[in-house]
């Protein structure tokens, strides 16, 4: 994940899932975005800096 052109987090690890269809996988991956942009929005909020 970049902010300001800068990468602030980045995370790797094995399926624990495989998906039975390309749309499945993209709402997956999708998801797992979201959440990850959430978690960021509320730590920049916390450091008083959004």
């Amino acid at each position: 994940m970049f902010v300001g052109g800068n990468l602030v987090s980045w995370r790797s690890k094995k399926q624990s899932v495989v998906a039975r269809s390309t749309a499945e996988a993209e709402f997956r991956a999708m998801a797992s975005g979201l959440c990850e942009l959430m978690w960021l929005k509320m730590l920049l909020t916390e450091l008083h800096l959004l």
